[in-house]
């Protein structure tokens, strides 16, 4: 995985900067986007088998993105709902 990992951001990169920069598919939300937040956050968690917790700061633009959908209203409120 430790050889994999740069291929799977520069794609998910690759597809931000195709479609704009905001989102995956474009300037809004989608089931992609989501779909790919749970695995990218995956890695950032430190769970995943020589992948260091700090492997997205490489990423910036994989952070952003990432914090964007985080931001997104009803990925917040999910978020918030699933601390209770």
């Amino acid at each position: 995985m430790e050889e994999e990992f740069p291929k799977y951001m520069k794609y998910y990169k690759d597809l931000l900067d195709e479609n704009g920069g905001q989102f995956l598919s474009g300037d809004d939300l989608t089931i992609a986007d989501l779909d790919a937040l749970h695995t990218v956050r995956y890695y950032a968690l430190g769970i995943a088998d020589f992948i260091p917790t700090d492997s997205l700061e490489a990423y910036p633009e994989i952070e952003s993105w990432i914090q964007r959908v985080l931001d997104y209203p009803s990925v917040k409120e999910y978020y918030a709902n699933q601390a209770k």
